[in-house]
């Protein structure tokens, strides 16, 4: 009901009416480039560093609002991730049942993804190898297996896989309490 409609029947105290409807705000990114980021006053600075108080100032300060458009999901990724998860998950399955349980952690699973990444964008060839010679046909197979430079996208893809996995399998735990029950009924 409108407030206008409301006034005429003597309804304005008793229903409340929404001023404005909620609307979706469509942003154009040159939109968002182009706005300052230190036009709200509230903000308190200290030795040149923002003083993150609430979610709009993480989202203002802390979170990098640029795309540069690399691929996230690439072999060299998923690969890496695959294996760092396979390892944690066979040390961790491995050393369930012995004294000393063992663990990965993730942020060694991190740090040793990152570093692989690293070593595997600078020793495998590239696609730039192969340009202008005799074996060019192979420069899509190679930039598939080798894009370029490691990226933070394939790292944070990587470490995800590879951290997510590397718990092990919780229901081994069912299997060995099911095996154990049927050792000791039989004897």
């Amino acid at each position: 009901m409108s407030t206008a409609l409301a006034q005429e029947k003597g309804l304005e105290d008793e229903i409340p009416v929404p001023e404005k409807s909620p609307e979706i705000l469509v942003v154009d990114e040159k939109d968002i480039q182009s706005t300052s980021l230190d036009d709200d006053d509230s903000v308190q600075f200290v030795r040149g560093e923002p003083v993150i108080r609430t979610g709009k100032d993480v989202s203002r300060f802390a979170v990098d609002i640029r795309d540069d458009g690399d691929e996230a999901l690439t072999f060299r990724s998923m690969f890496l991730g695959t294996i760092f998860a396979a390892l944690g998950a066979a040390l961790r399955q491995i050393y369930l049942f012995k004294p000393l349980e063992m663990t990965v952690s993730t942020v060694f699973l991190l740090l040793i993804t990152y570093t692989a990444g690293n070593a595997w964008a600078t020793f495998l060839p590239t696609r730039n190898a192969v340009e202008g010679t005799r074996l060019a046909f192979l420069g899509q197979a190679l930039h598939f297996v080798n894009p370029g430079p490691f990226t933070l996208k394939e790292h944070a893809v990587a470490s995800l896989v590879a951290s997510t996995a590397a718990g092990g399998s919780s229901s081994v735990m069912n299997f060995a309490v099911q095996r154990v029950g049927r050792l000791s009924a039989s004897y």
